[in-house]
């Protein structure tokens, strides 16, 4: 989201120009796929105001210190400009400042078709999606997400041993046409032994590989609290990666605190074994049914909604978190009943959870946004000095990544058609063992 910058010092070195009279603050930002790539986008809004008024491209506008001057905007980019301030509205405005866990299981089929319609809907609740897998059925992850101008904490999954160069491959290949739309890449997730089968060695190995092609994208790996805390060459995995994903379930947690004080407790376990910033939240979530955990603890919707109110709103301070699961899966996987009901929707996506209102507000989901249809060129009037501008009734546009997402997608391997869905290789919750504030669950690789 925008935040208000009054030193003139500091616009400039953020790449805006504040002007003496009308205070008119200019963001340049690199235009979505449909503008040329030698051309930007400017966004002016008054210095106030973290409202962004009008959309200008670049190669049509010079805006001086005065402002004083008129500006066109060009027939051909009306739609595009509109199409930039609709998105922007229905990507971000009000969304969680949190990421949610997904895999597309719960479909009958998977395609690209069909995780578009899931992504428009997470989109309206939360900043960002956490994977398993960098594939869905032949379909890239990355492309996909970027597609959609969502970001993503990709995963590498390693559930089968001959399909893990493939899942390199798709990160590698993901990451070099869309590097803004990707948070981090976990290679693996709770599969290091003795709870896993790869050693600290092959894990390491892994992680130093995807770091090799992705650049300055952040590399590390998914792991239960007990293995990040005591697990044997734990120290040489954690040296490797330059995130460290906890998975905290106080679930599987026994003791009489309540389930977000079990999840402050695992944070400052954590964090205080790996000073520095690494860890990050990856999973954390509450059934809504079925049966108790083997720790004693009970499903409950009401202590589902309870959790996570408490949880969005340490979220806001700890960006790049991820709650578990935004969809129920359609198997318990040999696990208990339980485990079919930590999506804070059903398998048709109907919310069953209420989000929390105030500090931005969670929209109820609406259909998006529509283009206008492109008309002629009209004159926009600069603000004159001291005059006062007034807001869009819309919700402010947030920029796009900063690296503009392609629109090359790769198409499913089935080119779009409907394919059987495999068993899935999404992370179950299982218990973990009965040591006070270590819980987790065993999950796929």
């Amino acid at each position: 989201m925008w935040r208000r910058r009054r030193s003139k010092t500091h616009a400039r070195r953020m790449g805006t120009t504040e002007s003496s009279g009308s205070r008119l603050r200019l963001f340049r930002l690199p235009v979505l796929n449909f503008l040329s790539s030698k051309e930007s986008v400017v966004f002016a809004g008054k210095a106030t105001n973290s409202s962004l008024l009008t959309y200008h491209p670049a190669s049509l506008l010079q805006l001086p210190q005065d402002s004083t001057s008129t500006t066109m905007i060009g027939h051909k980019y009306t739609a595009a400009l509109a199409l930039i301030a609709a998105m922007a509205v229905t990507t971000e405005a009000g969304a969680l400042n949190s990421g949610v866990c997904y895999s597309p299981w719960h479909h009958g089929s998977i395609n690209e078709e069909e995780l578009q319609k899931d992504y428009t809907q997470i989109k309206q609740y939360f900043s960002s999606i956490r994977t398993f897998h960098a594939r869905f059925n032949g379909v890239n992850v990355i492309d996909s997400c970027a597609k959609a101008g969502l970001r993503v904490a990709v995963g590498v999954m390693m559930k089968e041993r001959g399909d893990v160069e493939k899942e390199i491959a798709a990160v590698c290949e993901g990451v070099s046409r869309n590097r803004g739309t990707v948070e981090a890449v976990y290679v693996g997730n709770e599969n290091l032994k003795p709870a896993g089968e790869y050693s600290a060695d092959e894990l390491a190995g892994y992680i130093t590989k995807v770091k090799a092609c992705v650049g300055d994208v952040k590399v590390g790996t998914v792991q239960r609290m007990n293995e990040w805390l005591d697990a044997p060459g734990i120290e040489q995995v954690a040296s490797a990666c330059d995130v460290i994903g906890a998975n905290i379930y106080p679930f599987f947690t026994p003791g009489d605190k309540s389930p977000f004080e079990k999840f402050q407790d695992q944070w400052k376990q954590i964090n205080d074994k790996y000073p520095g910033g690494k860890p990050r939240v990856t999973e954390t979530g509450w059934p809504r049914n079925g049966s108790q955990s083997p720790s004693g603890m009970k499903p409950s919707k009401g202590t589902m909604q309870t959790f996570f109110n408490e949880y969005s709103k340490w979220a806001e301070s700890n960006p790049q978190s991820y709650y578990f699961m935004m969809y129920d899966s359609t198997s318990a996987y040999g696990g208990g009943d339980y485990e079919t009901s930590f999506g804070i929707a059903d398998k048709g996506g109907e919310m069953q959870i209420t989000f929390p209102s105030g500090g931005g507000g969670y929209p109820t989901p609406t259909s998006a946004a529509t283009v206008p249809t492109p008309t002629s060129a009209a004159p926009v009037p600069a603000p004159t000095t001291g005059a006062p501008v007034p807001a869009p009734t819309t919700g402010a546009p947030v920029p796009a990544p900063t690296t503009t997402p392609s629109s090359q997608v790769p198409q499913p391997a089935n080119n779009g058609t409907t394919v059987p869905t495999p068993r899935p290789s999404t992370p179950k919750p299982t218990p973990a063992p009965s040591q006070p504030n270590n819980g987790g669950k065993n999950m796929c690789a």
